[in-house]
């Protein structure tokens, strides 16, 4: 007798597609959508942390002993990947990572960990990015070489 769920909430992103498979077909299924966290990897794919030392604000800086998964080498050798599609085709790598996981057919929403309004408002507009289909192919021949590096 109770509603049914709305949304199931995982972390997705680039680098974190561990729901990519039975879990998207029993979302498609059961009609019950992700609500992705994390799509920007604990800021890993903002494009502001190319090199070390990481800026001191970041969340991969102030939670030195949270987002381990985020720092292993094939996760950072992968984001590396992402942000020459970014480079490559003048493209923001949070709109790239944003619009890809709001593109997902199982994607209802995503939680933005925005840090202030200014950022709020940088990151909201990505949601409208479309990629284009070489953009969509060039993240998939990235997947391919690392799947899911953070889920290793």
């Amino acid at each position: 007798g109770l509603p049914a769920p709305a949304s199931v909430q995982n972390g997705y992103s680039l680098v974190n597609r561990m729901f990519d498979g039975d879990l998207a077909e029993a979302s498609r299924r059961c009609q019950v959508p992700l609500l992705a966290y994390s799509a920007l990897a604990m800021g890993l794919l903002t494009g502001k942390m190319k090199s070390k030392p990481w800026p001191a604000k970041s969340r991969l800086q102030k939670f030195p002993d949270f987002g381990e998964r985020y720092k292993r080498p094939r996760t950072l050798a992968a984001a590396a990947e992402y942000q020459k599609i970014a480079d490559k085709h003048g493209l923001p790598l949070a709109g790239i990572a944003l619009a890809f996981v709001k593109g997902r057919f199982f994607t209802a929403s995503t939680i933005i960990g925005a840090t202030s309004v200014g950022q709020l408002d940088e990151l909201s507009g990505f949601f409208e990015m479309k990629l284009s289909k070489e953009v969509q192919d060039e993240i998939e021949a990235i997947n391919t070489l690392y799947p899911s590096p953070c889920a290793q």
